[in-house]
């Protein structure tokens, strides 16, 4: 049995226990009560949709992000590739 398959009949056999159940009969009961006497928010000003260029800049600052993690992940993996090396060589 592959550990995927194995996970998926924990998952199941999690799902049907008593205790998790219970668990999920408290968290239920308590969000109610919670909604039930918090009284209702005041209103709030809709944010305005971001404008496309707020879009646009959001997405180079993502792509730039993305960018710098993979390079500081090939910076990492070449020093420890470099570190599995000198530890052959001892």
């Amino acid at each position: 049995m592959s550990s995927r398959e194995r996970r998926q009949k924990q998952k199941q056999w999690r799902l049907n226990s008593s205790k998790y159940r219970e668990k999920n009969q408290n968290v239920r009961k308590n969000l109610e009560r919670l909604m039930n006497e918090t009284p209702p928010a005041s209103p709030v000003s809709q944010a305005k949709p971001s404008s496309r260029v707020n879009a646009v800049k959001n997405e180079t600052v993502a792509l730039r992000r993305r960018r710098q993690l993979r390079n500081q992940r090939a910076i990492l993996y070449g020093r420890i590739a470099k570190l599995e090396k000198k530890l052959k060589e001892e």
